[in-house]
């Protein structure tokens, strides 16, 4: 795993995907399908830029092995709230989900002294199935706008298109909402 910053120890959870298991040979299937669209290469392209833009680093990243569903994770962190976007496989395929997860200072010292971990709570704010091939570099660009902009519904991506594979049973419903 590579990071930005050494504030990964905190955030290496299970992502809040559903706690549904994918079979191994439709997860390789899926990371197979990241791997060759390099989709995480320009999206760590956009952060890096985004982040030279800014003159510091307002995006953190992390990247993860080939095991673990979230393929790259996107953290900004405010004062009361973690916000984050994460390339990521899902059951029903390539996605991308936007969460939100409120920053309580007294859990990071339970942690620390007495290694109990209480259950936080993640808001999943929005799931885009992708086809990470036909992604182009404005979706990513839209993906990052909505995350810097704290998850603004206004900056909300839109819907893609339906995943069409062979392999499925038809086309996938483009955009989960919770």
């Amino acid at each position: 795993m590579s990071t930005t910053n050494s504030w990964s120890n905190d955030t290496l959870q299970t992502p809040p995907m559903g706690g549904e298991v994918i079979k191994q040979s439709r997860f390789d299937r899926f990371r197979m399908m990241f791997d060759r669209s390099h989709l995480l290469d320009r999206a760590n392209a956009t952060c890096k830029a985004l982040n030279a833009q800014a003159g510091d680093v307002l995006i953190y990243s992390e990247l993860f092995m080939d095991t673990h569903p979230v393929i790259g994770r996107y953290t900004i962190e405010d004062e009361n709230v973690d916000i984050t976007m994460e390339l990521a496989i899902l059951s029903q395929g390539p996605g991308v989900v936007f969460s939100s997860r409120k920053v309580r200072p007294w859990v990071k010292r339970v942690q620390r002294y007495c290694g109990y971990h209480p259950e936080e709570k993640i808001d999943v704010v929005c799931k885009l199935l992708i086809n990470p091939a036909a992604v182009t570099d404005a979706e990513i660009k839209e993906w990052f706008t909505y995350l810097l902009s704290g998850l603004d519904h206004s900056f909300k991506p839109h819907p893609m298109e339906p995943i069409l594979l062979r392999s499925w049973l038809g086309a996938v419903c483009p955009t989960l909402r919770f």
